[in-house]
């Protein structure tokens, strides 16, 4: 595989379940197929996935003659969505599992006619 420098583009949607999508290249209006393996993210427990609308960095490699994004990051480098959304997670979760007070559901309130 051979690789070229960045561009930058958004991504036109991706799917979760299959691990895969497009990204669109403004300037040549272009799409790129990507797949999840492409992604770089800092941590290889992150589950990896692409924001429709997300704007990212990307260099193009040739696989089995196909001209497909590799090493998608965020803008200038940055994370990517998927990144952000698990430390948001983790930051918000006491010891980063299980739910907290304030995310269970309201109880269910009696009216006074329930009662008789």
């Amino acid at each position: 595989m051979s690789e070229t420098p960045k561009m930058s583009g958004c991504v036109k949607w991706f799917n979760k379940k299959t691990g895969y999508g497009f990204i669109n290249e403004p300037s040549s209006g272009k799409d790129f197929f990507v797949h999840f393996s492409g992604l770089s993210v800092s941590s290889d427990d992150v589950f990896r996935f692409l924001v429709q609308g997300e704007y990212v960095e990307f260099s193009t490699s040739t696989n089995n003659n196909q001209v497909i994004a590799s090493d998608v990051s965020g803008v200038a480098g940055g994370k990517l969505m998927c990144e952000n959304r698990v430390e948001h997670h983790m930051r918000n979760r006491p010891n980063g599992r299980g739910r907290t007070d304030t995310d269970k559901p309201p109880k269910k309130r009696i009216r006074m006619e329930d009662t008789d």
